[in-house]
C-alpha cells in the first residue's frame, strides 16, 4: 500500500465563546480549530482522518469534504495530530487558539 502524504488546511475560525458557559473558572476562554484534511498529491479531501489537539483532550473526525471543527479549546498553543490508515501521521505546530475571535 502507498503512504500518500496529509495535507492539513487548518482555518483558525477562532470563534468567541463565552468564558462561563464551559468551565468553572470564570477566567478560562475559549475558541475552536476548524480546517480540512486533503491528500497531498490529489488535493481530494480526506473523510474519517482523526483529527487530536495535544494537551486539550479535544479531537474530531473529518467530514466527506473533509472538513473538522473541534470547539471548547481553552486558549493557548497547541500541536495538533492527524491520522488516517494509508497515510503517514502528520503535525501541525505551534497553533494558537485565541478567544473573540472570528475568522
Amino acid at each position: 500500500m502507498k503512504m500518500t502524504i496529509l495535507c492539513v488546511m487548518i482555518v483558525l475560525s477562532l470563534i468567541f465563546i463565552p468564558n462561563n458557559v464551559f468551565a468553572n473558572d470564570k477566567n478560562v476562554k475559549y475558541g475552536s480549530i476548524h480546517g480540512r484534511i486533503i491528500d497531498g498529491e490529489t488535493q481530494w479531501p480526506i473523510e474519517g482522518a482523526t483529527v487530536l489537539v495535544a494537551g486539550a483532550e479535544r479531537g474530531a473526525a473529518s467530514d466527506s469534504s473533509g472538513e473538522f471543527t473541534i470547539d471548547n479549546i481553552p486558549v493557548g498553543t497547541y500541536n495538533v495530530n492527524i491520522y488516517r490508515i494509508g497515510y503517514k501521521p502528520l503535525t501541525k505546530t505551534d497553533i494558537i487558539v485565541r478567544s473573540q475571535r472570528i475568522s
